[in-house]
This record gives C-alpha cells, structure tokens and sequence, in this order.
C-alpha cells in the first residue's frame, strides 16, 4: 500500500522514487506490481466499458471507452478495441498492466 500511495502521489511529476540518486520514471520503474481483484457478474454478461467503470479503473464512460481505444485494455490475454465487448464469467481483463479483474459468478 506504501508504494501504491507513492505512485499515485508523484505519478503527476513523472517521478517515482529515487534509488541512489538515480531517479526512477514511470516508463522504467523498479517494481510492477499489479493488482488482482474478483468481480461478482450478477447477470449473464457486463460490456468492457462499464465493467471498467464498475471496477473503478475509470471514472466515467468515455474515460473508459478512451482505454480501450488506446489499447490498454487486454481480455484472455488478447488485446481488445470492442468498447461494448461482453465478458462473461471466466473471462480475465487487464487494465494497463497493472490492474487484473477476474469475472466470477454469484
């Protein structure tokens, strides 16, 4: 959580840490760790827009609709460009390599 808080703290700034004297940047930090978490699907399927907003990596729809433009939303694996793609139970999105979402059922 320590290194969560300082990454989001300097992310503005470019600057993550500093390792004897030698900064660290966002395109080549010393530690990736992503974080996992569950999703409970109520309901057959959820689209990849509003999943990403359900599961907090994006604040509105057309944030998260940007995501998936930009490439940096991945389903089973495979990059994804569908905005509207459905997820089922099973199926695994990662958000910026950083953030993992399993999809499991009630």
């Amino acid at each position: 959580l320590f290194l969560k808080a300082i990454l989001r703290r300097h992310r503005g700034r470019g600057i993550l840490l500093h390792e004897r004297n030698r900064p660290v940047t966002l395109s080549n930090p010393i530690i990736r760790v992503m974080q996992s978490q569950d999703f409970t699907l109520l309901t057959e399927y959820i689209d990849l827009s509003q999943l990403l907003k359900a599961a907090g990596l994006a604040m509105s729809g057309g944030e998260a609709k940007m995501f998936v433009t930009d490439g940096l939303v991945t389903v089973n694996g495979e990059p994804e460009s569908r905005k509207r793609r459905k997820l089922r139970s099973g199926d695994v999105v990662v958000f910026n390599n950083e953030h993992k979402v399993c999809i499991i059922t009630a």
